[in-house]
């Protein structure tokens, strides 16, 4: 099955669902998923159909929706500093300190459960050191691209010229060839597992009444809906919280662009179970 999908909604358990319905038989090329989060710091869900795709996960042994949403943002690492600090988000110092813990505490622990090489990376890992390696932190400020981002538009901000950062400089990096190519040769690995988000564009909504959002894009040329794609949308989304909030503003969703939506490798069967249950608890709702 091939065919131009378009899902948009404020709930992102719905709209997972939707995507998985549009692949659960094969594929769908030209998937744009649009996760909306109006005037709420988090997105919306439905906890049952969560519950029931971290079943199905599980007994595959395959990372939960959390687990796979930790390698994008780890937000109960941030949650915890921020608490901990008891300064606002705004507050570079802050961030400092969540960067550096993630680094040298976090990321270890994440490497140490990993077994294949090349999947001892994390999204947030090159997103905020990109010229880093895996195993160790550069502790290179100007390497941060998150943080970047958020100086640019704060500082835009404190001037009150809303268009001085040119849009296309507020993107985050995933893919970089210098290590995702095989060195010395033409050929690309067949299966290389990572990284498959190549890039997030962070936007700042100018809305008609003056106000202003941070709205995050991101492109995957393939992503496998029933493993990844839950866990994914949720950790973008808790980016783009950590980023709207470190500005002072707040989130308005993540929109993602799919070249190729695959079900995945599990089977028909697993994507039918968790539908199941989230077709009955709209019964439930009804």
């Amino acid at each position: 099955m091939t065919s131009d999908r378009v899902i948009r909604g404020d709930n992102l358990s719905a709209c997972w669902v939707k995507a998985l319905i549009a692949c659960r038989r094969g594929h769908a090329s030209g998937m744009v998923v649009d996760v909306r989060s109006p005037g709420s710091p988090a997105v919306a869900e439905n906890q049952a159909v969560r519950r029931a795709l971290d079943r199905v996960l599980a007994a595959a042994k395959n990372p939960s929706v959390h687990e796979t949403a930790d390698t994008i943002f780890p937000e109960f690492l941030w949650r915890r500093r921020l608490a901990q600090s008891g300064l606002a988000a705004t507050d570079q110092s802050v961030r400092d300190g969540f960067y550096e813990e993630y680094f040298t505490r976090f990321l270890p622990s994440y490497r140490a459960r990993r077994r294949q090489a090349n999947l001892k990376e994390t999204y947030f890992q090159r997103m905020a050191d990109f010229e880093g390696e895996a195993g160790r932190w550069s502790g290179n400020r100007l390497a941060n691209q998150v943080e970047r981002a958020i100086c640019a538009i704060q500082r835009d901000l404190r001037r009150r010229k809303p268009h001085s950062t040119r849009v296309s400089a507020l993107a985050l990096a995933v893919f970089d060839p210098r290590k995702d190519y095989p060195q010395g040769t033409m050929n690309i690995r067949p299966l290389c597992g990572f990284p498959c988000l190549q890039q997030v564009s962070v936007e700042v909504v100018h809305n008609e009444d003056g106000g202003r959002t941070v709205r995050l894009h991101a492109m995957y040329p393939l992503e496998y809906i029933m493993e990844r794609a839950y866990g994914n949308y949720l950790g973008l989304s808790q980016l783009g919280v950590f980023i709207a909030e470190s500005c002072g503003l707040s989130f308005e969703g993540v929109c993602v662009y799919i070249a190729k939506a695959e079900r995945g490798q599990m089977s028909a069967a697993d994507a039918d179970a968790v539908l199941r249950t989230a077709d009955e608890r709209a019964d439930a709702h009804a």
